[in-house]
């Protein structure tokens, strides 16, 4: 078999899952669908996967390698608020291309290693700002690595509705996306009285309350400024920083 009838196979085999996820991507939202079609999803994305196929490493700011994949799953959601906005096809696929190689590669890594990092920082936020929720939690079996990961993976795009994710998302891009892990921390804080209420706190945290954007970012600016410099500088790094892996697994609070 010669190599552009691997790559050809490669591609059906992404193209096959970006079709699947997309059909499921905001499936009651009707003024999303008013707007978008599906086609439109399936073409950024197919084209943004084409391009990692040729070239799948990427150079980044520290000056290591990082290996990524041309398709994960949650990248459907990523790309529709972009598309939402977006005048057209080629602005909103110049934007995915920015935020995903630039921004947050490790967070298409085929093991989405910049996604998990994601999720054990959110833990180690909330038990440093908040011990007895996240003890609570912890003996709940209340697993960041459940209730957190959808958030972690699509920037909270997966919690409606679509119109505060977009100002969430306006603020994102201007304080840095790894702020994330910090507005995912003030979600759960915005319900710690429910939380430590309930027996079981994963009936709440399996869906998220519907996003209230100005109460969010306003404590998550707060929470920022009460998390050590140490742990905050874990949290900028882990969307691009492989080392940061380690780091986080030698963190002490």
């Amino acid at each position: 078999m010669n190599s552009s009838n691997v790559v050809d196979t490669k591609f059906v085999h992404f193209g096959d899952k970006i079709e699947n996820d997309v059909f499921r991507t905001f499936q009651n939202n009707k003024k999303f669908w008013s707007k978008i079609e599906e086609g439109e999803l399936i073409r950024i994305l197919n084209v943004f996967a084409w391009c990692v196929i040729e070239d799948e490493q990427v150079d980044f700011k520290v000056g290591s390698k990082i290996s990524i994949s041309p398709y994960v799953q949650g990248m459907n959601v990523l790309v529709a608020p972009l598309a939402y906005v977006c005048r057209s096809e080629p602005q909103a696929f110049a934007l995915l291309y920015r935020l995903l190689m630039v921004e947050m590669p490790r967070y298409i890594t085929p093991t989405l290693a910049g996604v998990m990092d994601g999720v054990r920082l959110v833990d180690l936020v909330l038990k440093t700002v908040d011990r007895r929720l996240y003890e609570y939690l912890d003996q709940s079996m209340a697993n960041a690595k459940i209730y957190a990961l959808p958030s972690v993976l699509t920037l909270c795009a997966c919690t409606p509705p679509l119109e505060e994710v977009l100002k969430l998302w306006d603020f994102l891009f201007s304080f840095g996306i790894h702020m994330n892990v910090v507005l995912i921390v003030a979600q759960l804080l915005l319900i710690r009285g429910e939380l430590m209420n309930t027996k079981n706190p994963m009936v709440l945290l399996r869906n998220f309350p519907q996003l209230e954007s100005s109460k969010i970012i306003k404590l998550s600016l707060s929470i920022a400024r009460n998390i050590p410099d140490s742990l905050y500088d874990l949290i900028v790094r882990h969307t691009f920083d492989e080392s940061v892996t380690l780091e986080i697994d030698d963190y002490k609070i």
